[in-house]
C-alpha cells in the first residue's frame, strides 16, 4: 500500500516535529472497488485498473511502501504513522459480497432470501469449511452463514509486525534511511496475550498501544476465530 506523503510540521508549543498520521482503513479503500488506478503493465504502459476483495484470507499481510528513490538516487523514507486497531480491524465493508453489487455484510433477512447458489457464494467469501457447505440443506447453509456473520469473522487482530526505526542522525546529516536504520519485529504470544519486541538478539515485552505507533513496514493480521 502506498502511504501518502505528508510534510512534517513543527509543534509550536512543545517544539520538535509532529509526525503525520494516516488511517489504515483509508489506505485500504484502494480495494473497495469504487475507483480506478493507473497501473503499469509488463511493458510499462499505464492502464486503468479497479481493485476489490472477493473474499478474506485467514491471514492478511499488509506491506506499507515507505521507501522510495529520489531524483538523486538516494533512498528516502516516509515516516507517516499508519494507525489501526490492534484488535478488531473490521473489513466487512471491503468485501464484495454481492459479486459486483453492494458491499458490507448482508443482514439476516437478506441471507434468508438468498438462493442456494448465493448462499454457497457467501459461504465461500466467509471462509466456511467444506464440511459446513458441501451436501447440506439450504436452511443449514443459511444457518452456518448467519452464525459466521454474527461471530464477526471479518474482523482481524494484529499478530505481528515489522517496523523500521530511523537513526537519530536523520534530518541532521545525509544518510541512507534504509541502510542506516534498523528493523524490529513485534509479536503477539497468543497464550499469554503478551506482546514482545525483537531487535536482533534483544527481546523485551511491550504494550500493544506502542506497537500501533511504530513505523510499520509489514503488518500481519490474523482473522478472528468464530466464537
Amino acid at each position: 500500500l502506498e502511504i501518502p506523503h505528508k510534510p512534517l510540521f513543527k509543534d509550536t508549543e512543545k517544539g520538535g516535529l509532529n509526525i503525520p498520521q494516516e488511517d489504515l482503513l483509508e489506505l485500504l479503500k484502494k480495494f473497495d472497488g469504487s475507483r480506478f488506478y493507473d497501473t503499469p503493465d509488463r511493458d510499462g504502459h499505464l492502464t486503468k485498473k479497479q481493485y476489490r476483495l472477493r473474499s478474506l484470507p485467514e491471514y492478511l499481510v499488509v506491506h506499507l511502501s515507505r521507501f522510495k528513490k529520489n531524483q538523486f538516487g538516494a533512498t528516502e523514507k516516509n515516516p507517516t504513522i499508519v494507525t489501526f486497531p490492534v484488535d478488531g480491524l473490521n473489513l466487512s465493508d471491503f468485501v464484495d459480497f454481492a459479486d459486483g453489487g453492494r458491499r458490507g455484510a448482508p443482514t439476516e433477512p437478506e441471507v434468508a432470501a438468498m438462493s442456494a447458489a448465493e448462499l454457497s457464494s457467501l459461504a465461500k467469501k466467509l471462509g466456511l469449511p467444506a464440511s459446513q457447505t458441501s451436501g447440506v440443506e439450504k436452511s443449514d447453509l443459511a444457518a452456518s452463514c448467519l452464525s459466521s456473520l454474527r461471530s464477526q469473522p471479518l474482523s482481524y487482530n494484529l499478530q505481528s509486525s515489522v517496523s523500521h526505526a530511523s537513526p537519530s542522525s536523520v534530518g541532521v546529516t545525509s544518510v541512507d534511511h534504509l541502510q542506516s536504520g534498523s528493523h524490529r519485529v513485534h509479536l503477539r504470544h497468543d497464550a499469554s496475550m503478551q506482546w514482545f519486541e525483537v531487535d536482533d538478539e534483544r527481546v523485551k515485552t511491550t504494550m500493544p498501544q506502542l506497537v500501533a505507533l511504530t513505523e510499520g513496514v509489514v503488518l500481519v493480521f490474523k482473522r478472528r476465530a468464530e466464537s
